[in-house]
Order: C-alpha cells, then structure tokens, then sequence
C-alpha cells in the first residue's frame, strides 16, 4: 500500500514559483512528471481495490448455523443465517477498502492542481507582465477578503456578547422581580400564620375582647407587610 510520505513527497512537486520564464518552464516539466507518477500510483490502487471486490465476492457466506440449518431441513433460518454472513463480508470489504479511495480522491485533487498551476504557467511564459499582475492582483484580493472575514467574525463576536449580556440582564431583573414578590408572600403568609396561632390563643382562653384585639393585630401586621413590600420594590 502507499504510504503517507510518497505521497506527501510528490505533493510537494505539484507547486510553481514565478520567478522567470526559464524557471517556470522546468517546474512544468516536474509537475508533469510528479502527475505521471501520480497517476501510476492510482493505477495501483485501483487494482488493490479490485483485487478486495473479488475476494469479497468470493467469500463463502456459510456458517455452522446456515450448515446446520440445512441438514436438520430448515432453509429459512439457513437462509438467514447466510444474509447476515454476507452483510459482514460487504461490511468488512467496504472497511477495508476506505483508504485505498481516499487515496485515489487525494491523488485526484493533486493531479488537477497540477494541471490548474501548469495552465498558469503556460500563460505566464506567453505573458509575464500580465500574469504577474493578475497574480498580485489575485493576492491582494485574499489579503482583503482575510481581513473581511476577520472584520465579520469581530463583528459576530461583538452582538454576540451584546445578546449574551442582554440575555443576563434580563434573568435578573425576572430574578429581582420574582424574588420581591416571593418576599412578599413570606410576609403575608407569616402574617396569616401569626394570626392564626394567636387567634387560636385567643380562643383557648376564651376572650372576646382578646379574640378583637388579635383580629386588629393581624390586620395590622398584614398591612405592614404590604407596607414593607412595596418601600422594598418602588423606594429603593
């Protein structure tokens, strides 16, 4: 199988420098002899990769379930047991496969990268000042969509913070907001129990004027309450 640094090492051939027409005449010879080796690598792996379709197909999908299932007469299950061999077999073909078709997608892109270079190439030899200047050009235009994109990603980070601290904001004023009115149900539920417990004391000793005067009392405490609560909530 190829290895990773044959193939790195040819990558490295499939690139121009422009410089002078000389010069770009003997990178197009190199990359046109790194894309020949290329595409004998490819040839390689394709016959790799056929020898795997044959041997999966070749594969016998019998199993001692399917075997036995025929001696004691049961096809369907022998039938089954045979299916579910055969998807293990295609299962590991496919697997085993993967990285000769990786490889060949690489060597693809490689190979068109050499013909896209030599292209240029080829035009420079026929026109060196505009090509120089196309490229420069070309340059200058990533160099400003780079910094585009810089811009827009600051700018994403940026509203993005903004709604973050919007979104904080609002949780706390919802927490101050039901945080007040829970303080006020503390309070009027304690008032109620307060005048509960002593209404009930009240009726213990059995007192009239007592039982009015809790009453009074609890009215009272549960309007300070109330009283309490909104010099909390409005007069801060």
């Amino acid at each position: 199988m190829i290895n990773g640094v044959e193939l790195r090492e040819l990558a490295s051939q499939i690139t121009i420098v422009i410089d002078s027409p000389e010069s770009v005449k003997r990178q197009i010879k190199q990359i046109s002899f790194a894309q020949k080796k290329l595409k004998i690598l490819k040839k390689e792996l394709s016959l790799s990769i056929r020898n795997i379709n044959q041997e999966a197909a070749q594969a016998n999908a019998d199993t001692l379930l399917s075997v036995l299932s025929d001696i004691s007469g049961n096809r369907k299950l022998a039938g089954q047991a045979r299916a579910i061999q055969r998807k293990k077999i295609d299962k590991n073909k496919k697997q085993v496969r993967q990285p000769y078709i990786e490889l060949q997608m690489q060597i693809d892109q490689l190979i068109l990268e050499g013909d896209r270079l030599k292209l240029l190439a080829q035009e420079y030899c026929l026109d060196p000042e505009g090509v120089t200047a196309r490229i420069q050009a070309e340059e200058e235009q990533k160099i400003l969509r780079h910094q585009e994109q810089l811009k827009y990603a600051e700018e994403l980070k940026r509203q993005q913070e903004e709604e973050l601290k919007q979104q904080i904001e609002k949780l706390n004023r919802q927490m101050d907001f039901w945080g007040g009115y829970s303080g006020f149900i503390a309070l009027v539920m304690a008032s109620i129990a307060c005048g509960f417990i002593l209404s009930g004391f009240g009726r213990l000793i059995q007192g009239m004027q007592i039982n009015w005067f809790l009453t009074v009392f609890w009215l009272l405490t549960f309007i300070l309450s109330i009283n309490l609560f909104i010099k909390k909530k409005f007069f801060k």
